[in-house]
C-alpha cells in the first residue's frame, strides 16, 4: 500500500476512534504495513497523540470509594483529583475506562450494580450517568473500540451489554462460565472473550459477532492444573497455572478462538492477578502473600520465559500499565499505590508511593487523546 494511502487512513482513524489500527505483530517502535493483507492481525498503538491520562482505582470495602489521579505523562507521577472520588460503594471491585477516556464502569459486589460515569477530559472529575443492576457484579472488560462492555458474577454469567453514545449501558446477551468470579479479557481485536475457571482447566472462550452478542461457549482445557487469571496484548493469551507455578502463552487465530499454545514461564504459586504489558515486553503476575510481582519477560514470538520476583514490600492486589507502556502502577496491602518505571525486559523500578484508602483492590487507566 502506497505511504499516502496509509497516512489517510490513519488520520481516518485517528479522527473516528482516538487511537490507530495496527498489525498486532508490530511493537509499538517499529512500522506497520497498515491494512496491508500480509498483516496477519489488528492490534491498538495506544500511545499516539495522548493528551492527559488518568488513573482510577477502588477499594474494595462494605463502604468503599472510586479515587482518581492525573498523570504526568513524562514521570509517571500522580495527582489527586478530588471530583474523581466517589464514596458509599458496598464492594466496588472490576474497574475499566472505555477507549479513548471517556466513560469510567465500576462493578459493586455487594450493592450489585455496575456503575457507569462519564470523565471531564480537562480535570478527571466523574459524573454518574447510570447505575445498573447486576447481582454481584465482579469484574468488568471493554472492547477495543468501545462498543461493549463485558461483566462476570458469582453466579457463573457473563453478561454484555452495549455501550450507548453517552455512555450509558443496555444490557445484550450472557453466556454462562466455568466457574463464577472470574476475570474477562477480550483480545486486542475485539474477536474473542476469554475468562479463566477457578480451580479447573478448562479456558472459556466466545466468540464477539458484529453486535457484540456472544457466541457459544468454546471450553478450552489447557492440560494443565488451573486457568485463574488471563490477560491478553497484541495477537496472544496469557493465563496462569496455579497448580504447576506456571504462566502459559498462546497464539491467537482469526479463524477460531482456541489458543494454540506457544510456551510457559515458571513464576510462583499464590498469584492473585496477571497483566500483560501492551508493547510484549513482560507478563507480571502479583503474589500478596509473598509481596512480590514476578516479572515474565516476553520472547519475540510472544512467548513467556521463566519470570524473576521485585519485593514490593507488601501485598499486592492490583496493577495497571499506563498508555505507552512507561509506568505501572500497583495497588495493595498497607493500603498504598506504587509507580514504577518500566524498563528494559519488563523490568521494574520504583518511582513514588503514596497512600489510598483502605483496601485498594484494582486499578486503571483512561487516556484522553488529542
Amino acid at each position: 500500500m502506497e505511504t499516502s494511502t496509509k497516512s489517510r487512513v490513519r488520520t481516518i482513524l485517528v479522527a473516528a476512534f482516538g487511537f490507530v489500527l495496527l498489525c498486532a505483530n508490530c511493537r509499538v517502535d517499529e512500522k506497520c504495513n497498515l491494512l496491508d493483507p500480509s498483516c496477519n492481525g489488528w492490534g491498538l498503538l495506544a500511545s499516539f497523540k495522548i493528551n492527559q491520562q488518568y488513573l482510577y482505582i477502588t477499594t474494595g470495602t462494605a463502604s468503599g470509594t472510586i479515587q482518581g489521579f492525573s498523570v504526568d505523562n513524562f514521570t509517571g507521577a500522580i495527582t489527586a483529583v478530588p471530583s474523581a472520588t466517589v464514596t458509599g460503594l458496598n464492594i466496588p471491585r472490576g474497574i475499566v475506562a472505555s477507549p479513548g477516556g471517556k466513560y469510567l464502569y465500576v462493578a459493586v459486589t455487594t450493592g450489585g450494580t455496575i456503575q457507569a460515569y462519564s470523565i471531564n477530559p480537562q480535570t478527571g472529575g466523574l459524573t454518574l450517568i447510570q447505575s445498573i443492576a447486576l447481582a454481584n457484579a465482579y469484574e468488568l472488560a471493554v472492547d477495543p473500540l468501545g462498543r461493549y462492555l463485558f461483566a462476570t458474577n458469582n453466579a457463573g454469567v457473563v453478561t454484555e451489554y452495549v455501550i450507548q453514545s453517552n455512555g450509558s449501558l443496555s444490557v445484550g446477551t450472557t453466556g454462562a462460565t466455568s466457574s463464577p468470579n472470574v476475570i474477562p479479557v477480550v483480545d486486542t481485536l475485539g474477536r474473542y472473550l476469554y475468562v479463566g475457571s477457578q480451580p479447573g482447566a478448562t479456558l472459556d472462550g466466545f466468540t464477539i459477532q458484529s453486535s457484540g452478542a456472544l457466541g457459544s461457549t468454546i471450553a478450552f482445557n489447557t492440560t494443565g492444573g488451573r486457568t485463574d487469571f488471563v490477560a491478553t496484548a497484541g495477537n496472544y493469551l496469557y493465563v496462569t497455572d496455579l497448580a504447576f507455578s506456571l504462566v502459559r502463552a498462546y497464539s491467537l487465530s482469526a479463524s477460531s478462538p482456541t489458543p494454540a499454545l506457544i510456551s510457559s514461564g515458571s513464576n510462583t504459586t499464590t498469584v492473585n492477578y496477571l497483566v500483560a504489558h501492551p508493547a510484549l515486553l513482560a507478563c507480571y503476575t502479583l503474589h500478596s502473600g509473598s509481596n512480590a510481582i514476578y516479572v515474565l519477560p516476553l520472547a519475540a514470538n510472544g512467548g513467556v520465559t521463566n519470570g524473576t520476583a521485585f519485593n514490593a514490600g507488601y501485598g499486592v492486589s492490583g496493577m495497571t500499565i499506563e498508555t505507552t507502556g512507561r509506568f505501572a502502577y500497583v495497588v495493595g496491602g498497607a493500603n498504598i499505590l506504587s509507580i514504577y518505571a518500566i524498563g528494559s525486559g519488563g523490568s521494574l523500578s520504583t518511582v513514588g508511593t503514596t497512600t489510598v484508602g483502605t483496601t485498594p483492590v484494582r486499578a486503571a487507566i483512561a487516556a484522553i487523546y488529542w
